[in-house]
């Protein structure tokens, strides 16, 4: 099982993804909790936020709007 992490907005929860063209979106899956949370530590980090808005789910766990698309 992998691991992915959501953000909390206005319509509930979203994978965090990303994109190597800008144009098409992957989720970002780790192999591991531990893993997932270093990167979410180094993303709270870089942009100097808490983690409220955050959560480490399994891939599994359907998000409920994906905040990537307009």
């Amino acid at each position: 099982m992998k691991y992915k992490i959501q953000t909390e907005g206005a319509f509930g929860w979203g994978d965090l993804k990303y994109s190597e063209d800008g144009e098409t979106y992957q989720v970002d899956l780790f192999d591991t909790k531990e893993q997932a949370d270093e990167e979410l530590k180094n993303i709270l980090s870089e942009f100097g936020e808490d983690g409220d808005n955050y959560r480490i789910v399994t891939e599994d766990v359907l998000e409920d709007f994906n905040i990537y698309t307009e």
